[in-house]
């Protein structure tokens, strides 16, 4: 089941910073989330993107990450 979410929710559920996944992880050289499939953009230029969550969660953890819980009881990543 897809769940899109806004960047800034994105940032709180994987625990990676903004920036990161939008300059990094999204890039088209040298990222490994793909566009369509583990992110959109926007309507518009200056419209945030959104994430599908699980998919980012699956890619991520064949990447090498570890999700645990926090204290917040949400899920965490790290490297």
């Amino acid at each position: 089941m897809d769940f899109w979410v806004k960047t800034k929710d994105a940032e709180r559920i994987l625990g990676i910073p903004a920036d990161t996944l939008k300059r990094n992880y999204a890039n088209k050289d040298k990222g490994f989330l793909i566009e369509g499939t583990h992110w959109k953009r926007g309507m518009y230029n200056n419209s945030s993107k959104v994430w599908e969550i699980n998919a980012c969660k699956a890619t991520l953890l064949q990447q090498g990450y570890t999700f645990t819980k926090g204290a917040k009881e949400e899920t965490k990543v790290s490297q």
